[in-house]
């Protein structure tokens, strides 16, 4: 997108919600949520703003030539009661419950101005492919806070989904194994590269029900300010949530990008290997379905 670009993007949900607009910037990712029970994706934008709040917005598809890393300044309205079940890029998926609602940061979108666009919008095919071959490096971070723990998986768990023998119902290797499969051994895990770490984040009710995108900055944050761990440094960071997390998915990742997500009680091989899979596989100009 060159210059300034102002797309509007009208939906059903938006013609529903009857609350003034407002306007906020910040930095856009696109992402997909995987539900476990119907194995369908829906995907959905997620912009961050400069105070490390987030807001997960409803847009129209005009808007999938958005790439992630793009500064955008977005006009939103806020999604009322159930609103963001009718989401345009996958409208005949009901993932989320209804009382998700009125606590979650969903909006949906009016218009959106492009301050600069990502320069992935221009990554060659030799770049893009290059994520594909090679050794690579992951996080794990397991996140507590007071009322919630990751209990379903602890750090000997963690680090057997990247780098274990299991097989999950019999046919699904872990993390490592799957990709040395798929890349006929062009690309691997490193393990000893690689680190599971437990951050506590001391806020009570801290981005409830399930503001992902917020406890993960918090969680990268307090890995390198409390255990000297620089999330930046690895290919990939898995974010394992805490069991008070009330989320609709079982895994969510963004496009393309380095950060995925388990859902408390989802640390499972296939879920996992699918977020990654997208962290890995997804071309940076068109959200991958």
């Amino acid at each position: 997108m060159a210059g300034i670009a102002r797309v509007a993007a009208v939906s059903v949900s938006m013609l529903r919600a009857c609350v003034s607009a407002e306007l906020v910037s910040g930095t856009v990712e696109r992402a997909s949520a995987s539900n476990p029970d119907t194995g369908v994706d829906m995907h959905f934008l997620v912009l961050t703003t400069a105070d490390e709040k987030t807001l997960y917005l409803n847009a129209d598809p005009d808007l999938v030539e958005l790439s992630s890393g793009s500064l955008v300044e977005v006009e939103v309205t806020k999604s009322l009661d159930g609103d963001h079940e009718q989401h345009t890029f996958a409208p005949s998926t009901q993932m989320l419950p209804e009382s998700f609602g009125n606590d979650a940061p969903w909006y949906n979108v009016e218009s959106v101005a492009v301050q600069k666009a990502s320069s992935e919008l221009s990554v060659s095919d030799a770049a893009a492919n290059s994520r594909l071959r090679g050794e690579k490096t992951i996080l794990i971070l397991r996140i507590l806070t007071p009322e919630g723990n990751c209990d379903y998986c602890d750090e000997a768990c963690a680090r057997d989904l990247i780098f274990g023998e299991h097989m999950q119902y019999n046919v699904q290797p872990t993390l490592d194994r799957a990709t040395r499969e798929a890349s006929h051994g062009q690309m691997w895990f490193n393990e000893a590269q690689s680190r599971v770490l437990t951050v506590s984040i001391p806020d009570h009710s801290f981005a409830l029900p399930c503001n992902f995108g917020e406890i993960g900055i918090r969680a990268r944050g307090l890995a390198k300010e409390v255990h000297g761990v620089d999330a930046d440094s690895f290919d990939f960071v898995y974010h394992l949530l805490p069991s008070n997390f009330g989320c609709w998915f079982g895994g969510v990742a963004y496009l393309p990008g380095a950060h995925a997500w388990s859902a408390p009680g989802y640390a499972r091989n296939g879920i996992v290997k699918h977020e990654v899979g997208q962290l890995r596989t997804s071309p940076p100009a068109r959200i991958a379905s």
